[in-house]
């Protein structure tokens, strides 16, 4: 009878340190979800972990539009997937806040796409065929390697064949192709989607989910919106 009381009780106190140990996991568990959605609630982001300086930009402008720029390509099938999110937040801007793509000539064949981009913007038929491209690359395998490939494809859709290799072809979407590449090597930008706000910060994209990079933007251009007030304040 006394060995069975005692090992009774050693089976009590097993039982209790084992209690007390899975609430002790459930209690540092807790706090550590805890802590975690309260990093999450606060909608703060981190220099050098969720966006960091551009080395060599400029200063911030003192004044004038907030300018956002996603460096993209036609032939990236990241840049195809984060489309539809660019487009749901850029739709709807305030006043102080512009946006822009930026196409990256990476290749002989980017290159190509970003003149097209260029022609297809300048000639106001842009929106007719850029998800059009992003589609017909991605989704149905077409190579566009030539300008002439690009004018049979869009060819009324917005543009005729021969409109668009005369903007393909002009002086000034040359000069954008030009000025754009230029950009981009400033900007240090080697990988796409890319986004940049203010020609001055870079949103980490291998840290931050592609759902939550324009919450990082919107904190980057609150951010500014401040630095100016304050400084105005203080001048």
């Amino acid at each position: 009878m006394s060995t069975t009381k005692t090992s009774q009780r050693v089976v009590k106190v097993r039982y209790a340190i084992v209690a007390t140990v899975i609430a002790l996991v459930v209690i540092v568990g807790g706090y550590g979800l805890f802590r975690s959605a309260a990093i999450d609630v606060s909608g703060e982001f981190v220099e050098g972990t969720h966006y960091k300086v551009i080395v060599g930009a400029a200063p911030v402008p003192a004044a004038g539009p907030i300018r956002v720029t996603e460096f993209f390509s036609y032939g990236c099938i990241h840049c195809r997937n984060f489309d539809p999110i660019v487009n749901d937040w850029n739709h709807d801007l305030p006043q102080d806040v512009v946006f822009e793509r930026s196409p990256v000539s990476f290749s002989n064949e980017w290159s190509v796409l970003a003149q097209a981009y260029f022609a297809l913007r300048d000639t106001n038929a842009l929106e007719q065929n850029h998800e059009r491209i992003f589609k017909a690359i991605h989704d149905n395998h077409k190579d566009f390697t030539t300008p002439e490939s690009i004018a049979e494809f869009v060819d009324g859709h917005g543009i005729t064949r021969d409109d668009f290799l005369k903007a393909f072809n002009s002086d000034a979407v040359v000069r954008e192709v030009s000025e754009a590449s230029k950009r981009e090597r400033t900007m240090h930008v080697n990988s796409v989607p890319t986004v940049d706000v203010a020609d001055h910060y870079t949103i980490d994209m291998d840290k931050v989910p592609r759902k939550r990079v324009f919450d990082v933007v919107e904190f980057l251009i609150a951010k500014i919106r401040a630095d100016r007030a304050a400084a105005k304040a203080a001048g």
